[in-house]
Formats: structure tokens, sequence, C-alpha cells
């Protein structure tokens, strides 16, 4: 297992200095790999700038980013990207995740809240189906990656379930944030998913205290690896036990995101788990 950082933690950086700058201060602070993520444009020139990292730098490009909304509509992109669309732009994703030597592409999520019963479940997973055959002709792996609405139940069953039966070819990208704010056993999530899940993200998170009501997302917060209420060294083992290929460092905007993927290396190394990078 290789620990990589998802791009989208600099992803500031790259659109100001430009991709290959921004990927040598990640090999700065420590990372040798790296997927990218859909916060910049995806074209000929980012690709170029990408492969000088990986040709200059030795910097692995693990997994490519894509949209795929199924049969309920084109997948929402973020605001000012370029994503490709793997029903829209299918043979440059195919081509772009080649020159990079990237094995894998990946989307963020299902469109949970369209799949409400079982016959739509069916009717989006046959497509991610028939989409992971028509890659695997070309030599790469289709990733899913979840949310949280990927817990939401459908005749008692988690859309992530569902995904794994109807789509036995689809590989998963398990993130653990997603599972903590979904409030499902973290490891037991994993087992379900073992020897499909060749991508992880990790983001730790930390309980801040409050006074009254507040949402979720204002109590439980991301935070630099090591520094939260995730046991660490249990979910690396039980990643490397599920047959995880890239450990994918991620935590929303900080203040320093430099700063805060040196730290995140840090507490990995002194658990260990330093030949990872």
């Amino acid at each position: 297992m290789k620990t990589a950082l998802q791009t989208m933690v600099i992803h500031k950086a790259i659109n100001d200095l430009g991709a290959f700058e921004a990927l040598r201060l990640a090999k700065e602070a420590g990372y040798n790999a790296a997927e990218i993520s859909g916060h910049f444009p995806c074209d000929d020139a980012m690709v170029e700038a990408l492969c000088r990292a990986r040709d200059e730098l030795g910097m692995e490009i693990c997994a490519l980013n894509v949209v795929y909304g199924g049969p309920f509509g084109p997948a929402q992109r973020p605001a000012g990207s370029s994503t490709l669309s793997l029903t829209e732009d299918f043979d440059r994703a195919v081509a772009y995740a080649r020159r990079l030597g990237a094995r894998y592409l990946r989307y963020a999520g299902s469109p949970a809240h369209a799949l409400t019963d079982e016959e739509k479940l069916r009717e989006y997973f046959a497509g991610t189906e028939a989409l992971c055959l028509r890659l695997e002709e070309q030599g790469l792996k289709l990733c899913m990656h979840n949310h949280d609405s990927e817990f939401a139940k459908v005749k008692g069953r988690f859309i992530l379930d569902w995904a794994a039966t109807l789509a036995p070819h689809l590989c998963f990208e398990f993130d653990a944030v997603g599972a903590c704010h979904a409030a499902v056993d973290l490891r037991a999530a994993m087992g379900k998913l073992s020897g499909r899940m060749p991508l992880i993200h990790f983001a730790d998170v930390k309980i801040v205290p409050h006074a009254g009501r507040v949402h979720l997302e204002e109590t439980v917060v991301s935070c630099p690896l090591g520094e939260g209420n995730i046991d660490v060294k249990a979910f690396v083992e039980t990643a490397m036990a599920c047959g995880c290929e890239y450990f994918i460092i991620e935590m929303p905007d900080q203040p320093d995101p430099y700063a805060s993927i040196r730290l995140a290396a840090d507490n990995l190394k002194a658990l260990g788990f330093g030949y990872t990078f």
C-alpha cells in the first residue's frame, strides 16, 4: 500500500503556482503519489504538467477524477471545472489516464437522492456495470467514492451494499469521513468491500465543543490526519488487510495546506507507516 495525496487539498496552489510546482512542494512534504481531483481544469496543458511531475519528480498518479450521473441526468461538476464526464468524454478520459499512467478512474458518489427504490438502483448500477466493463477493455478500473448518502437504506440495505451486488466489476474508494457522518462502524463497512477497495480517502475528524444547537458539520470537523478522533493505526491496518493499494490523504481547505499534509505524513510515520510513502 502506498500513501498518496488528494490534490483537492492543494488545489489553490495548483491554480496559483501550476501543477508541477504545487506537486514539487507536496514531494518536499513527503509525498510521492497523488490522486487528481476535479477542482481544476483537466485539459492537455494540465495533463502535460502532471506528466512532467511524474517524470521529473517521480510523482505517481494513482487515479484520475471523472463524473458520472448515470440515467438520471448529467453529474454535477465543481464550479469552474472541466472535469471529464464518463458518458460525454469517455475516450478523452481513457486517453488522459493512459498518458498519466493511472490505472483507476474515480467518481464522487452515486446520485443517492434519486436511488429511492430497487428499480432505480438496478437501472443506475446496470449502467455503472456496463461502464466498468468498457473501461476494463481499456485496462482501467472504475471506483465509486462514497459520501454519507451511500449509507442511506433501500429495503433495509445500504446503497453501498446494493452497488457491490449490482455492479460486480465496480471498485470502491472508501471515504472515512462519509462513513463517520453516517455513524457506521468504519472497519465493518470497509470489511464488506474487502478485495474491491483499491483506493481509500482518509481525512481525520475531531469533535469540537459547542453550546446550544448547532448543525452536525459544525461539531464534527476535519483536521490533519492523526490530530482527531479516529484510531489511525487501526484504520490503516484494516485498509491493508482489505487490499487497499493507495491510502489517500484528504482534508478540506486548511489555513496552511502544506503544513497540514506534512503533519499528516509525520503522524503516519510516527505510527510505523513511513515505508508507505
